[in-house]
């Protein structure tokens, strides 16, 4: 039965590429000892960008002292060809092959990226993806996500992949931009901060990264946005933080463009925000910060519904 090499490409290797000789390493203070997180779920699927996720897992891991849990997830061949042209029995078995390979390519890759992980577990599931991913997704701390290359979506999972699995699941994700990768934690990290349930969601599961994080921004907008931002301020100075706090004046209905380009102009490694705080058919017509910021951020987001 035919194997194919894995499919890493020029930015995948580079992040493969142990920082001076070393596997990512970073200043790991009172985090590690106390194992805030215990579990780590990346989700691998036929995109060749997939290496980048489980490095960001990887880098997630090794600095929390986590586990870490790969879970290959992809629609099969057949289901995808059956809808198009239909099957024959010679070509199902073709489509079985083609998933084998397709398969056994990423074990590999993940293989090769996490062979320095002393507490690491591969999962190949079976089913709708969707379905199948977001019930392991509720068993884990934080999910490692990554928002499709829409001009070469090849991974075998729908676009709203993503979407779904965040509104779902419940649980706090690193969602990468189509070839982000997080080589080392986060040095700047903003946060998206309105009072709403899912920020501070979103702002819980990021604490153990903001104590370890050199700079802290707060960016606040819309009405009270000057004494909320205060008041994360203060409890976050509390903790060790000395966060900046920055307003948006004169944001307009759709605060998203706005968010990104402060969060850019400050140089964040990681954007903390929370996600669909209206429903999602009112994002999809009439926009959102989330919405925006899910399609277009530059950087790394750690989102919570």
């Amino acid at each position: 039965m035919p194997t194919l090499a894995p499919a890493i490409d020029a930015n995948a290797r580079e992040a493969l590429a142990p920082t001076d000789g070393a596997a990512p390493t970073a200043t790991l203070g009172s985090c590690k000892a106390q194992k805030r997180l215990r579990r780590i779920l990346v989700h691998i699927d036929d995109a060749s960008s997939a290496v980048l996720r489980l490095v960001s897992a990887r880098t997630l891991a090794g600095v929390f002292d986590a586990g870490l849990l790969a879970c290959y997830c992809t629609t099969p061949s057949a289901k995808w060809h059956a809808l198009e042209v239909g099957l024959t029995l010679r070509g199902i078995d073709r489509c079985d092959e083609e998933d084998y390979a397709r398969g056994r390519a990423a074990y590999d890759a993940f293989a090769q990226t996490c062979e320095r992980l002393s507490d690491v577990d591969w999962l190949d599931l079976c089913g709708e993806p969707e379905q199948a991913f977001e019930r392991e997704a509720l068993y884990a701390d934080y999910l490692v996500l990554q928002r499709p290359d829409r001009l070469n979506h090849v991974a075998g999972v729908s676009a709203s992949f993503v979407d779904h699995v965040l509104v779902r699941s419940g649980r706090p994700a690193v969602v990468l931009p189509p070839r982000g990768v997080l080589r080392q934690m986060p040095r700047t990290v903003a946060i998206a901060w309105t009072e709403s349930p899912a920020a501070a969601r979103a702002l819980a599961s990021a604490m153990p990264l903001l104590r370890e994080a050199r700079n802290v921004h707060i960016i606040g907008c819309g009405e009270g946005a000057y004494s909320s931002v205060a008041g994360l301020a203060a409890r976050l100075e509390a903790r060790g933080s000395v966060p900046r706090s920055h307003i948006l004046e004169d944001a307009g209905s759709d605060l998203g463009i706005p968010l990104l380009n402060c969060a850019a102009r400050l140089g964040a490694d990681l954007l903390v925000m929370g996600c669909f705080g209206h429903s999602q058919t009112r994002e999809r017509v009439l926009g959102g910060a989330s919405r925006t910021a899910l399609d277009r951020a530059p950087m790394p987001l750690l989102v919570a519904h």
